[in-house]
């Protein structure tokens, strides 16, 4: 370890011993530490995460677009940080309270990209706007346009508003010329709404497999957002914010000519569903792992039937949606995952391989990071076999 390593590790933990409470921090800076982290937990990978960021960074901007990363993956502030300090002009959250949890931690140009309606979220809005002036949301209908107003009004501010556009996803947003021209009458209608431009982001398209089949959903997608776009802009002018795009489609997203930034936020860790996808270049790296252990190998013998070990790590700690987790301690990666109950899962053992023993540690790539991050309070980052720092998750459990 270098000096000047050291000095950072002897630094954290005084930090910690100060009075933030995190598990594990006298493992801080030990060689082999890694080894001891307890399990389930979340590992980073804090070199493939850097790299990850700044691939992205630098894509972004030879591509002539702004970056505005979806949090939501990572729901951690220090990774936030990471993001602005490599460029980023601020944040997506996907619920108010990530977005609350953010700016609590300092962070800056939050984009709520979910729709909010309730009297309290609305009042909460406003709060958070208070807080941290630049924070801006999307809407899609002309009735929270105006309790939004009227509520902004009575407060003595102004909010920032993007128009949410539906594309093709039928998650949220105006899906019609008529249905965007209502609401851009109601916000010009609102003196304490300031229309900033529109938000087009569709899910679903991000994870089809195929570069072809995705580059002809997205052409038909485009198609719906340029139509959109321009029947808004008939009324109110060039708009500064088009905002959108995401992990699998931001290739195809630069070409397009129409976002003037990116809601990109899986490549910072990336996951099993993604490893299947042709995502072209730049290449993103598997930096998220979830550490498991092997409590039991009375199954690996088994005769005449599959062999397997068991893990302690279930559907607690996994998210569901996704592809099977991906063993990547080798000489296991042939293995393959099953869950089995809350806090269990089998490890199927390829033909002729010899069992990891019972106590061994084993790293997986997770199924899908957004919601296995969700379960857990903290991420163990790591630099090779030593444990350099951990990280609270501040949106966890707000949401």
């Amino acid at each position: 370890m270098t000096q000047a390593s050291t000095a950072n590790t002897t630094a954290r933990k005084r930090r910690y011993s100060a009075g933030l409470q995190l598990p594990y921090t006298h493992l801080l800076g030990d060689a082999d530490s890694r080894e001891q982290l307890p399990t389930p937990s979340l590992l980073v990978d804090e070199e493939a995460l850097g790299r990850n960021i700044a691939r992205m960074a630098q894509f972004t901007r030879q591509a002539g677009l702004k970056l505005r990363p979806h949090i939501k993956t990572h729901k951690c502030s220090q990774i936030a940080r990471l993001q602005l300090a490599a460029g980023a002009v601020g944040i997506s959250c996907a619920t108010l309270d990530e977005a609350e949890a953010m700016a609590d931690a300092g962070i800056t140009g939050i984009l709520l990209t979910s729709t909010i309606v309730t009297q309290d979220k609305l009042e909460r809005y406003l709060r958070l706007l208070r807080q941290a002036p630049d924070t801006l949301l999307v809407l899609d209908h002309p009735e929270p346009v105006s309790r939004l107003s009227t509520l902004a009004q009575a407060a003595g501010l102004q909010a920032g508003v993007l128009i949410d556009l539906d594309i093709g996803y039928h998650r949220s947003g105006v899906r019609t010329e008529e249905q965007a021209g209502a609401v851009v009458r109601a916000i010009q209608d609102s003196p304490a709404l300031k229309l900033l431009g529109v938000q087009a982001y569709s899910g679903a398209i991000q994870h089809i497999a195929g570069l072809d089949q995705r580059k002809a959903v997205l052409t038909e997608q485009m198609s719906a957002l340029s139509r959109l776009l321009a029947h808004i802009q008939a009324s109110t002018g060039q708009l500064p914010i088009c905002s959108g795009g995401g992990t699998g489609t931001h290739a195809l997203d630069a070409q397009q000519g129409i976002f003037t930034e990116l809601q990109a936020g899986s490549y910072v860790f990336m996951d099993a569903d993604y490893a299947r996808i042709d995502l072209g270049e730049p290449p993103f790296e598997t930096s998220l792992r979830l550490r498991a252990s092997v409590v039991s190998v009375n199954c690996d013998d088994l005769d005449g039937d599959e062999r397997f070990v068991i893990l302690d790590s279930g559907t607690k700690s996994f998210a569901l949606n996704g592809p099977a987790p991906v063993c990547l301690t080798a000489p296991w990666e042939n293995a393959s995952f099953r869950f089995m109950g809350d806090e269990h899962a089998h490890l199927i053992l390829a033909p002729g391989s010899a069992p990891p023993r019972i106590g061994t540690g084993l790293e997986f790539q997770v199924s899908h990071c957004d919601p296995t991050v969700h379960h857990f309070d903290h991420l163990y980052v790591v630099r090779g076999e030593t444990l350099t720092d951990i990280w609270p998750i501040d949106a966890r459990g707000r949401s």
